[in-house]
């Protein structure tokens, strides 16, 4: 399946069916749209992506489509397209697919989206673990991939582990509700992480604890406007 197509569903499990007015930055070619349109076919759904071919293929599903780099717009109230789709109230739920890892300042697009919020709604985000076994193992090959997708997408630009994620998300409108660990090929991580537990232990780090958070491939986010 082409990148664009793609849709994480744990994502779609995360929206609340309550919420109708959506924001997502990173919609590719509206894959998630139309999934949450199909949860809740009253929704309004606002997309906003870089790459001006999935946008495209993406307006059938969208009620508004915007071409635009979010590293371009640190203030969105200064994006007309971007204004123009927002509710009156704010929007009931903003998400960041895959978004925050491209961006040189996420933390600014965070704090955005915690004021274009409507107070209740949520924001939720899915962000690569660059503490996955994986990682370890390609540098213990000496390597660092340069891949299409995934941790080692060629154009990621920031790094995340869980700690880092919540430091993130530590904004005073925002409450952490929800962080659901993705984990893919899980015994062989359990097997990768066996051979760090001398190291853990080395470091005054509880093995099992490394382990587990070896095992993520990702993180995703639910937080809550207070």
């Amino acid at each position: 399946m082409n990148y664009y197509q793609n849709f994480n569903s744990t994502i779609l499990d995360l929206v609340e069916e309550s919420a109708v007015n959506f924001c997502e930055f990173g919609c590719g070619a509206g894959s998630l749209a139309q999934a949450v349109k199909k949860k809740i076919p009253h929704a309004r759904y606002a997309g906003v992506d870089i790459a001006a071919e999935p946008l495209a293929q993406a307006r059938h599903v969208l009620d508004n489509s915007i071409l635009l780099n979010l590293d371009a717009c640190p203030r969105w109230d200064e994006n007309p397209q971007l204004l123009a789709s927002r509710p009156s109230e704010g929007f009931d739920c903003i998400v960041f697919g895959d978004v925050l890892e491209h961006l040189y300042e996420p933390e600014k697009s965070v704090d955005q989206a915690a004021h274009w919020l409507r107070p209740g709604g949520c924001l939720i985000a899915s962000v690569p673990n660059v503490q996955h076994w994986s990682v370890f193992l390609q540098l213990i090959h000496g390597r660092w991939p340069r891949e299409d997708m995934g941790i080692f997408d060629r154009t990621h630009i920031r790094w995340f582990t869980l700690t880092d994620l919540y430091r993130l998300f530590d904004h005073p409108l925002f409450s952490i509700e929800n962080v659901v660990p993705r984990i893919f090929q899980e015994e062989q991580g359990r097997e990768i992480a066996e051979f760090m537990e001398p190291l853990a232990m080395h470091q005054g780090i509880d093995p099992e604890q490394l382990s587990n958070l070896m095992l993520p491939l990702q993180y995703v986010f639910k937080v809550r406007r207070i």
